[in-house]
């Protein structure tokens, strides 16, 4: 008995416990290396990207609390998004062998 093709979902499938605890593994590492990596980042740039994606405050906010200039706040943390975003792609490229 095809039950796919009772349903009408041949060929989907849902995916294996090993899938899901082996994805849900991947996910905790790449998280642990993203935490890694911010960590890793120069105060200076670290500081702005944590009040930003984290605290979740404004570029005007970050900027009063930083004593800096908001333009200097939006380049600081578009120059940490970059070099965390370099770090990941070469992490991930290593791990997968290219």
């Amino acid at each position: 008995m095809d039950l796919g093709r009772e349903t009408g979902q041949r060929g989907t499938r849902k995916p294996s416990a090993d899938a899901s605890a082996d994805q849900a593994l991947a996910d905790r590492e790449i998280e642990a290396f993203v935490q890694r990596a911010i960590e890793a980042l120069p105060c200076d740039l670290r500081d702005p990207l944590v009040l930003s994606a984290i605290e979740e405050m404004s570029g005007n906010e970050i900027a009063v609390a930083l004593g800096i200039p908001e333009p200097k706040v939006r380049a600081r943390v578009f120059r940490a998004r970059q070099i965390l975003r370099e770090r990941l792609v070469a992490h991930r490229g290593v791990e997968r062998g290219t």
